[in-house]
């Protein structure tokens, strides 16, 4: 299998599979075979391999080679991408600017942000990550288990344990297999006992 078409496949299966080294190996052999037409939605998905591998620079310089010409239709997942090395790298305010910018282009999903929450939180500023939390919430979509888990773990941040039991019962009324909540049920359950 030597065409472009064939190794996007094979680059979309290790993706589906986790297999971040074929996909990497699919990716520059990709990259060397159509260097003139750059599939720039694969190169994305090569920078979050970078990322994922912890070759933070290389996914900075694959960035900075790509920006000026990436396709509008791809400009949110670039900027999720960036926010993403940002993160990584622990620059949490630049991380959630980025997911910010990438939600003002497409908020269909409510997922860039979750991830500006993330990153409003491990910057400390857990009022914000609150409102970024509840405003993914209001959008809906796929993350809406994890969104709900999110704002139940801010809430902890903050003793709020009665709103924060609501949320977690909702994360397991959406995901009925989700240990971690009720776990966590279980704890705050015990400590509203013990505040009564």
């Amino acid at each position: 299998m030597s065409s472009i078409n064939d190794l996007l496949e094979l680059l979309e299966d290790a993706e589906e599979l986790d297999q971040l080294a074929t996909a990497r190996h699919l990716y520059e052999k990709i990259l060397v075979k159509d260097e003139a037409d750059e599939n720039y939605a694969a190169t994305l998905i090569y920078v979050a391999n970078l990322v994922d591998l912890g070759d933070l620079n290389h996914a900075e310089a694959t960035l900075a080679r790509i920006e000026e010409e990436i396709p509008e239709d791809l400009s949110a997942a670039f900027l999720s991408q960036r926010g993403d090395l940002q993160s990584h790298r622990g620059n949490y305010a630049e991380a959630e600017k980025d997911y910010r910018e990438a939600n003002k282009i497409d908020s269909n999903e409510g997922e860039y942000l979750v991830f500006a929450a993330q990153a409003a939180f491990q910057q400390g500023e857990v009022a914000r990550a609150e409102y970024l939390i509840r405003e993914a919430i209001a959008i809906g979509g796929e993350v809406l288990d994890e969104a709900y888990g999110n704002l139940a773990g801010y809430l902890v941040a903050q003793k709020r344990y009665q709103e924060a039991k609501v949320c977690y019962e909702k994360v397991v009324s959406l995901d009925a297999d989700n240990d971690h909540a009720r776990e966590w049920i279980e704890d705050l359950n015990k400590v509203l006992k013990l505040q009564a």
